[in-house]
């Protein structure tokens, strides 16, 4: 599912890539989620019994969930959805016709579409609280609180009907369209893009997670009495669904199971909320999710929920209740979280550009050494990422469109020796100072505006650092059209206009060939911009020369 809440430094995908090229420690991925990747089994001829199930289960719990239909979703291979029924209307009218109408000068509490019980909510909390195996694992460090729950997901898969989560499992998909899954021949439609990188990178670590997994797993089955314990194929189902549908959201400790009152007060929690997993994504979704403030602060009975409540306007009858898994989400992390690519979000799609890092350690020099532990007492990731949203903008300047984060990134692998040990100084001592301008130590907007200002003043340093995207820029474009198994975009262009072509490629080939379309056409625009910006401090410097 869902709400784009992350914990990391990076994007699943992008912490994938970086590891691939060995800049960065493997570490737990992130979260979001959608359906909109799952197919439901169609052999399931009683769906409208088991939905009831479903829905009985939930409602015994303490969730609300009257307003509300579950059933397959109108789009292909989208797994069940959430749609609203006739009986919400009167639900919605106070509230609404107030806020509109009396315009009030307050803001009445969003009227909620549907209830999903935070105590049947799948955290690492609440698994090691029903798994002494689970909970002793976690303390000792064998396994983290995502891992937690992954493993959990699988064991109680295979009790079935045993199952207390059986209600809701049986209605989950039973596979998955990410490029985890996706069949090796469509996997190299991806050739030479980072989501190729990413999945087979993602795919190895994952086999060497289940290796170190697997004796937990087994004492887990044993615990919960499943008759079989998990197979590698039930841990990489059990990944997909929570990869696909956590979230994370405030909640008092107390509300899961195994929590205990503080006077902290809500906490983040991360996992997946049954119900509201089932609502896919929509670029301008009719629908949000949100925990009420009285809830957290103990009012309702003691009972707390995860609400989904109209995002404008109400619902109308029977329409499928959309959620965002996140207003910035491209194709390339729609693709690897979730399965799916949508024409609309071209335009948030992004370049990540790796620096050169060499594999073998015996290839790294000193002042590679230096250059790297300065991004990192910089805490700045060893990618740029280029975003077609600031080519946009226009980017007027020596600078151009490109980010401040790229800007503070490039400048760490431009710098002269000395500079490099002034800025490492300057970490080392913690107090950011290094020339008047608040130079090579400071962090925050001070440092991206201080900077700009160098850059700007500075036509030589400039120079090498346009020349040095150019340079990655040239490297991104050559392994995306004319690496093994790659093509040119115009070849790609030409495939996307024949519809019998189209045809006969599946859903995933034409996702894969939609997202490096994408990809290549952004490298191509971000090349010319940078190509121009090295002109521009080229010209400079001439002037400067002839003065």
């Amino acid at each position: 599912m869902r709400a784009g809440v992350r914990w990391a430094s990076l994007p699943l995908w992008a912490t994938s890539v970086a590891a691939a090229y060995r800049i960065l420690p493997p570490e737990p991925a992130h979260c979001s989620a959608s359906p909109q990747n799952h197919s439901v089994d169609p052999g399931c001829s009683k769906l409208d019994e088991h939905v009831g199930a479903f829905k009985a289960w939930l409602q015994q719990a303490g969730g609300e969930v009257s307003g509300v239909e579950f059933r397959p979703a109108h789009q292909e291979a989208s797994g069940m959805a959430v749609y609203a029924n006739a009986s919400l209307g009167a639900r919605q009218g106070w509230g609404q016709w107030a806020a509109q109408k009396l315009r009030l000068p307050f803001a009445p509490q969003p009227v909620s579409l549907a209830a999903f019980p935070l105590s049947l909510a799948l955290t690492g909390q609440s698994v090691a609280a029903r798994s002494p195996c689970l909970a002793a694992g976690m303390d000792s460090g064998a396994v983290d609180e995502r891992d937690a729950v992954i493993l959990y997901l699988a064991a109680q898969r295979r009790l079935g009907p045993a199952s207390q989560l059986h209600p809701w499992l049986r209605l989950l998909p039973k596979t998955f369209t990410t490029t985890l899954f996706w069949k090796d021949e469509e996997v190299e439609w991806l050739a030479g893009t980072t989501l190729h990188r990413a999945t087979l990178l993602r795919r190895m670590r994952l086999q060497e997670s289940w290796k170190a997994l697997t004796g937990l797993a087994s004492r887990l089955a044993a615990e919960a009495g499943a008759p079989f314990p998990p197979t590698e194929s039930d841990f990489l189902w059990a990944h997909a669904v929570f990869w696909s549908r956590a979230i994370a959201f405030p909640c008092p400790p107390e509300a899961l199971p195994g929590g205990r009152s503080t006077t902290a007060g809500p906490s983040p929690q991360e996992g997946v909320v049954p119900g509201l997993d089932f609502c896919n994504h929509a670029m301008r979704p009719v629908a949000r999710w949100t925990v009420y403030g009285a809830e957290l602060d103990g009012a309702g009975g003691g009972r707390r929920h995860v609400h989904l409540v109209p995002s404008v306007a109400p619902p109308a009858p029977g329409a499928e209740l959309c959620i965002s898994y996140g207003d910035d989400k491209s194709n390339e992390e729609l693709l690897f979280l979730y399965g799916f690519a949508l024409p609309e979000a071209s335009g948030l799609a992004r370049l990540m550009l790796p620096l050169p890092l060499p594999a073998a350690a015996e290839d790294w020099t000193p002042r590679l050494h230096a250059r790297v532990a300065l991004l990192a007492a910089r805490v700045l990731p060893p990618q740029v990422f280029l975003p077609r949203a600031a080519l946009a903008g226009g980017g007027p300047g020596p600078l151009g469109a490109v980010p401040d984060a790229a800007l503070r990134t490039l400048e760490v692998f431009v710098l002269d020796d000395a500079e490099l040990a002034r800025g490492l100084e300057a970490a080392e001592r913690g107090d950011g100072a290094a020339g008047a301008e608040g130079a090579l130590g400071a962090e925050g907007p001070e440092a991206c505006a201080a900077t700009r200002a160098r850059l700007e003043r500075d036509p030589g340093l400039r120079l090498a650092l346009t020349g040095a995207l150019v340079g990655l820029l040239q490297l991104m474009v050559q392994g995306l059209e004319t690496g093994d198994g790659c093509q040119t975009l115009e070849a790609d262009a030409a495939l996307s206009s024949i519809p019998t072509l189209m045809a006969g490629l599946s859903a995933n080939q034409r996702a894969a060939l939609m997202y490096r379309m994408e990809q290549k056409s952004l490298a191509r625009d971000w090349l010319a911009h940078a190509k121009s910006l090295r002109a521009m401090a080229m010209e400079e410097l001439r002037a400067q020369g002839a003065e």
